[in-house]
């Protein structure tokens, strides 16, 4: 068998090979997409949105208010609660709570099963059917809220240098099972501040500061909701 032939042989050979892959591969896509339960949606494997896209969706889920206000504390438990509390201007101060926060979530798995979810979390804000509730608060109750939030905020900070020689010595804590609130605050562009607070003591039964001041925004929220039905 002269070099030519060899080449040949060997050529038809590799070509055979890549055909054969193509053929496996095809059946392989051919029987996945014939499985729409699991499908895979957007780069998810199983069709169901990641926890980034949850806590995306969940971040950007607000009320809508023009023109901007100047001043908006939110605080917010996983897809369990959220109220957002906020000045317009120095003369009307308004409290929202989100109605039905778990129904979004069941919608966000609803849509996600079906490979309906945009790639872009925020585009699935707006296919979720998102209800607030709202009601005026006086400019003294606005007020006193703001003002014990900057001095739990204050005391929490502040926590965090006194702890600094016990931390480096015998370490930190571990909470399981608690409750987290996540806090965010914003006044038009001068301090924007976002913390993470467990709702509960330390080591010493001392309530972390923030935990009382959610407290306080939770019964205060609940009164005036009452008040206003």
């Amino acid at each position: 068998m002269n070099d030519t032939t060899g080449n040949r042989e060997v050529g038809m050979v590799a070509v055979l090979r890549r055909l054969l892959i193509g053929i496996i591969l095809l059946q392989g896509a051919t029987a996945w997409g014939q499985q729409p339960n699991n499908a895979p949606c957007n780069g998810n494997g199983n069709g169901h949105p990641e926890h980034w896209y949850y806590q995306t969706v969940w971040d950007d889920i607000l009320p809508s208010g023009k023109p901007n206000p100047v001043i908006v504390i939110t605080m917010s438990n996983y897809f369990h609660s959220k109220l957002v509390m906020r000045a317009q201007d120095s003369k009307r101060f308004e409290l929202f709570r989100l109605a039905r926060p778990e129904s979004l979530f069941k919608s966000l798995d609803d849509l996600g099963a079906t490979c309906r979810l945009p790639l872009n979390p925020l585009e699935a804000v707006k296919l979720l059917d998102v209800h607030w509730e709202t009601v005026e608060i006086s400019s003294s109750q606005f007020d006193r809220l703001h003002r014990d939030f900057t001095a739990a905020l204050t005391a929490y900070v502040a926590d965090s240098q006194r702890r600094y020689g016990t931390v480096l010595v015998e370490g930190g804590i571990m909470i399981l099972h608690g409750t987290e609130y996540d806090i965010s605050y914003d006044n038009d562009g001068y301090e924007h501040i976002a913390v993470e607070v467990n709702d509960g003591t330390d080591l010493s039964g001392r309530a972390f500061p923030l935990s009382n001041w959610a407290h306080e925004f939770m019964a205060f929220s609940e009164e005036s909701f009452q008040k206003g039905r």
